[in-house]
């Protein structure tokens, strides 16, 4: 009787054995990967909250001072949009890259707003019509330059505050009016998290970026 038995329990043990091993080192590497894969998309959906929360604060904070100051604010996914029209704002009769002495404290109260509050970044992007292109180049990286300089000057470090001309390239409207080519003829602030701000940057030319 123990004979007949005996390689039944063997078999048993060794069926238990085989079942207590364990996980292979692939199941450990897929579950690795789904955890990492889990606290990812997590990671993803904290930011986007604190970018929102932020965009929130912000849009209430900025939308009286833009009101009263002749500028235009737009709430895109991951930023705010604030419009600074060249033709009001710098002396485009004389030095059409130097801003002119009303809007220095125009400018310097959005910059106080935004510069205590270590989490935010802005993209200073100029922009021309299609006739100021063939005249002077250059001009919209001056002017975006001239309004980046108050953020600097007001304790925006590098990676804070970025700015970049980008020319004729992204119109608002038509350029077949003149109408229309004024409304082009802008500085744009693209505020949002500094967090963000790469990526913002990444839609751009990176070396044409300048800081």
């Amino acid at each position: 009787m123990i004979n007949k038995t005996l390689p039944l329990a063997l078999i048993c043990a060794l069926l238990l054995a085989s079942c207590s091993s364990g996980p292979s080192e692939e199941q450990l590497a897929a579950a690795r990967a789904a955890d990492e894969q889990a606290a990812l998309a997590q990671w993803r959906l904290l930011e986007q909250q604190k970018t929102r929360t932020f965009l929130d604060v912000y849009e209430l904070r900025l939308r009286p001072l833009v009101s009263e100051n002749g500028l235009e604010l737009e709430r895109r996914e991951e930023l705010l949009s604030i419009s600074i029209p060249v033709d009001s704002y710098f002396n485009v009769k004389r030095q059409a890259n130097t801003l002119l002495p009303v809007a220095l404290p125009r400018i310097n109260e959005l910059v106080r707003l935004l510069q205590e509050d270590a989490e935010s970044g802005v993209l200073i992007l100029g922009h021309l019509d299609p006739e100021q292109v063939e005249k002077t180049p250059k001009l919209s990286a001056q002017q975006a330059q001239a309004v980046a300089s108050i953020f600097r000057l007001s304790g925006f470090g590098r990676g804070r505050a970025l700015f970049k001309g980008v020319g004729a390239d992204m119109p608002r409207a038509a350029n077949d009016d003149l109408e229309a080519r004024k409304l082009n003829r802008r500085v744009e602030l693209l505020l949002t998290r500094q967090s963000v701000l790469p990526h913002i940057l990444r839609q751009y030319s990176q070396s044409q970026l300048l800081e």
